[in-house]
């Protein structure tokens, strides 16, 4: 199968794993690209906080995903998902900083 959208979320065990790891708490394993779009709306689409923040790591992991694929598919490269996981808990880490930081002086 092409490497697409569809084939991370119904076929790759990688990112099935990391999307059970990194948002497992919701307990929820999307089928295919559009399910996982209309959940992360659903659930991430409200004002809020705990929305915001969910945004964030949802934002973070396909990026991070897609990048590893286009690492593993053009660089001969590849990350284990614990070290992935580590890169994108760092960037949320960060985001949120900045997020906070931001909020406290606009």
């Amino acid at each position: 199968m092409a490497e697409s959208r569809e084939h991370l979320f119904s076929q790759c065990d990688y990112f099935r794993q990391l999307f059970h790891d990194l948002l497992g708490r919701f307990s929820f394993m999307p089928r295919d690209w559009d399910d996982g779009l209309k959940w992360a709306i659903d659930v991430f689409g409200k004002k809020g906080t705990k929305a915001g923040n969910g945004r964030i790591i949802w934002q973070s992991l396909i990026s991070y995903a897609w990048r590893e694929r286009c690492i593993r598919l053009f660089e001969g490269k590849s990350r284990s998902i614990e070290g992935l996981r580590k890169v994108i808990r760092s960037e949320v880490l960060m985001l949120l900083q900045e997020e906070e930081a931001a909020e406290f002086w606009i």
